[in-house]
């Protein structure tokens, strides 16, 4: 099995560790030594996004906002729910 290898850390405002780990192709994001979010299972991310965005493919110019950028899996999954000419804004 190959080793998890630690790309950067740094410290929340709060003075918890976050981790930002890689192992082959997968990524993962820890705080406080707890997972926070990884590569691997982001499922539950493009579901948000599908519901939010249900029915909204056929409007003109919709702007969502998605709260957060994470590892981009919600983002991703907007997009593909909403037309040519919608807007995504990512606010971290």
């Amino acid at each position: 099995m190959t080793p998890w290898e630690t790309l950067d850390n740094a410290t929340t405002p709060d003075g918890q560790p976050l981790v930002l780990r890689r192992r082959g192709a997968e990524y993962l994001i820890s705080v406080a030594g707890q997972d926070l979010m990884g590569s691997r299972n982001h499922g539950s991310e493009e579901v948000l996004a599908e519901r939010a965005c249900k029915g909204l493919r056929t409007k003109k110019r919709v702007h969502v906002l998605v709260g957060g950028l994470g590892m981009g899996f919600t983002q991703r999954a907007a997009l593909g729910q909403l037309g040519d000419d919608a807007m995504v804004t990512v606010a971290e």
